[in-house]
């Protein structure tokens, strides 16, 4: 059994071999899932839709580990107006779109990079869960599915038993949940080939958390360092990669290899590149103003907390909430579960549109897809390294101003730079470094 220690590793030169045949790229997952090797960075999925095809293919080329999001990636669906179709009529159009879409973005990546690593991330709480899963597994060019926001069952376990060759990352946050995908594998006899942790830090990571807020910053029951050690001990055999907080050097070498992992994904530092589907006016706009804090709370419809950056919405006026209600439940595709949609919830009683003007529950089926298309208002995902990683000098040209890298160069600083010890300005100075970069949307010093 392989001791699966790679604390004196470091990400700084690390990428996957450079493969001459799939023999060769099926060796090298055999070791990576048997924890015999140290894992290059994983460069997660972010939805909906902002890794696609341009970026997970940037990221093959590097010789890194690239992941397609399966989140919608269908969503211009959504623009539609289809109030004249019958709820099923919708959900089926909508679940279509992004079977399309997925064959589309999976066959793009593989024929520009046949023997890269290319993995999918499947949302659990998606209502097209199985059919995303099925979507990559039938192609036999995805290499594994990470599988988050949700609790594996046994359905959704064999299903992996029907295509060996792609593996499961299950994406926990507590040793509970790592603890009830084995024991359902177990109970139920089911045989998965390749099987990975991915322990995604909720006090660190944007987007959908798997935590209740009150639980943040101080239970140990997400402390990534005491769940690896549990990990090790409960199931040796499995390897473990973390996510959430890491966009440094130092910070991969020391929270992952140094901290009983084997690797790290990379979030929101892959999101500021040429090659993201979030726009660059998006990026300076919103993620590169400190005007824009980032926030947790519970608004989204899936039932989740989520970590956000605090943009204006782009309804805001009681006429704009009430169209803005009646719209998306016209226009509902079921993106989760109707039943447990929160935003339905708030909004549909007894099976009318009765809109309540003081939710502040939004629709993650029409707000999520306005930030990909470029517009203003949406939904902002954001995590709490995107409050450190703005001050760096690799998005910025010799004049201050704001310059979006490609992958490439982003991935080469990085994993070349260590944090910053402390913050590089004070207060006052952030202001006024803010407002010289931003003069039309100035902070008060």
């Amino acid at each position: 059994m392989p001791e699966m220690d790679f604390s004196s590793t470091s990400v700084e030169g690390l990428y996957v071999d450079d493969f001459q045949s799939e023999i060769e790229k099926q060796k090298y997952l055999d070791a990576m899932f048997a924890g015999e090797i140290p894992i290059p960075p994983i460069y997660k999925a972010m939805g909906v839709d902002f890794t696609g095809k341009r970026y997970v293919d940037a990221v093959l080329r590097k010789r890194l580990i690239g992941v397609l999001s399966a989140a919608a990636p269908g969503h211009e669906v959504v623009t539609e107006d289809m109030r004249g179709l019958t709820k099923g009529a919708r959900i089926s159009k909508f679940l279509q779109a992004n079977m399309a879409s997925q064959r589309e973005q999976i066959d793009y990546v593989r024929e520009r990079n046949p023997y890269g690593i290319l993995g999918e991330n499947a949302m659990l709480k998606l209502t097209g869960y199985r059919k995303a899963v099925r979507t990559a597994g039938e192609s036999k060019k995805v290499d594994f599915t990470a599988s988050g926001a949700g609790m594996l069952a046994e359905k959704d376990l064999k299903q992996f038993e029907q295509f060996p060759h792609m593996g499961l990352i299950a994406i926990v946050s507590s040793v509970v949940a790592a603890r009830g995908v084995m024991r359902c594998i177990a109970q139920h006899n089911i045989d998965i080939k390749r099987i990975m942790f991915c322990v995604e830090d909720p006090n660190t990571a944007g987007g959908h958390l798997g935590a209740k807020e009150k639980d943040l910053n101080g239970s140990k029951r997400y402390d990534p360092v005491l769940i690896a050690e549990q990990l090790e001990h409960l199931f040796p055999h499995i390897p473990r990669i973390l996510a959430g907080g890491i966009a440094y050097r130092d910070q991969y070498n020391e929270k992952a290899f140094q901290s009983g992992y084997q690797g790290g994904g990379i979030g929101i530092r892959g999101l500021f590149n040429q090659e993201s589907e979030l726009t660059q006016e998006l990026m300076e706009e919103y993620y590169f103003n400190r005007i824009y804090e980032t926030v947790v709370n519970g608004n989204s419809p899936t039932g989740y907390i989520g970590r956000y950056l605090n943009v204006p919405r782009h309804v805001q006026t009681p006429e704009e909430i009430d169209a803005y209600v009646r719209w998306a439940v016209g226009n509902c595709v079921a993106c989760i579960n109707m039943k447990e949609c929160t935003f339905l919830q708030a909004h549909v009683k007894d099976g009318e549109v009765v809109p309540d003007l003081e939710s502040e529950i939004f629709c993650i089926g029409q707000d999520l897809p306005r930030t990909t298309r470029g517009e203003k208002g949406g939904t902002v995902f954001s995590s709490t390294m995107r409050d450190v990683i703005i001050d760096d000098e690799v998005y910025y040209d010799a004049d201050g101003k704001f310059d979006c890298p490609s992958l490439s160069k982003s991935h080469d600083w990085w994993t070349s730079h260590d944090a910053p010890k402390q913050s590089k300005l004070s207060t006052e100075a952030q202001a006024a470094d803010h407002n010289a970069k931003n003069p039309n949307t100035p902070l008060a010093s």
